[in-house]
């Protein structure tokens, strides 16, 4: 392992264990997931090669977790709300403000160089879908939209022809219109009748690969460890990780491993508009 990663590692380690502290002070649920609750399962910790910590909300505490978050000195907040945020398949980021970073194959998709945001932790929100044709239509299409229409801001230059010829009819697809549609349909699923429901990630984000039983995910268990620490983690975490993973303890192809962030760059943050931007509410 690199040094830098290395570094790397240890700083979005102490922004976790911020975060857990807040939960818990909170009284907010969370839950690992992703690559970092394999990482726990596999690991104790970082997959060897990662730089990605992935954590997970029900929807009532996601919306809690953002309406309570008070940015720090060193740990700020940056959403899908913030007209400067394009990363529409991860709805909200708790990042280092000391720091800018430059996530893989961007640049080369016409992106800016630098996001507006530092070294950074995932959070998604997770939803309890009707078990019917319109929850699972929801859970797999409406995130991808919205995906579409994010990426549509950009040249994505390694994309097929066909893929960017969809992405210039979003374009004109008015964003308000697609934000109150995105709000009800947020609404229809918390507010569902529907004595049969699975959970899934938020019907905002683009990820489908994780369909379960609410009985899989809750009530979460604090029983992962990860790098000396224990964070929360699903209520049955091997079936999360075999639904989503398959044989989990298995490594990887080495052609398949893989960073999130290419580049790290230090800035002075008190003259960033994002920081700016939150310090002034």
């Amino acid at each position: 392992m690199s040094t830098e990663l290395e570094n790397l590692q240890k700083k979005i380690i102490t922004i976790a264990s911020t975060i857990d502290s807040f939960c818990k002070d909170n009284d907010i649920n969370y839950m690992l997931c992703g690559g970092t609750l394999l990482g726990s399962a596999r690991h104790e910790g970082f997959i060897p090669w990662d730089d990605d910590f992935d954590i997970a909300m029900p929807r009532e505490d996601f919306e809690k977790f953002l309406r309570c978050w008070k940015d720090t000195n060193d740990l700020s907040i940056i959403t899908t709300n913030d007209q400067q945020y394009y990363k529409i398949a991860t709805p909200a980021k708790i990042f280092d403000v000391n720091t800018r970073v430059q996530e893989v194959g961007e640049v080369s998709n016409g992106m800016p160089e630098f996001n507006p945001y530092g070294i950074f932790i995932d959070i998604f929100p997770l939803d309890l879908y009707p078990n019917n044709f319109f929850g699972k239509l929801m859970n797999k299409y409406w995130g991808k939209v919205l995906l579409a229409k994010q990426q549509s801001k950009f040249p994505m230059y390694e994309r097929p022809p066909y893929f960017r010829l969809m992405l210039f009819f979003m374009k004109l697809f008015p964003q308000v219109a697609l934000n109150k549609i995105n709000n009800k349909l947020i609404s229809i699923i918390k507010n569902s009748k529907c004595d049969s429901k699975f959970i899934g990630y938020g019907v905002d984000t683009p990820y489908d690969d994780l369909i379960t039983g609410p009985e899989n995910i809750l009530p979460f268990q604090r029983d992962c460890l990860f790098d000396g620490h224990y964070f929360s983690g699903p209520n049955k975490k091997e079936v999360y990780l075999e639904t989503r993973y398959g044989d989990y303890m298995e490594l990887p192809p080495l052609e398949s491993r893989f960073q999130h962030i290419e580049k790290v760059m230090e800035i002075n943050y008190k003259n960033d508009s994002v920081i700016n931007r939150h310090k002034k509410q």
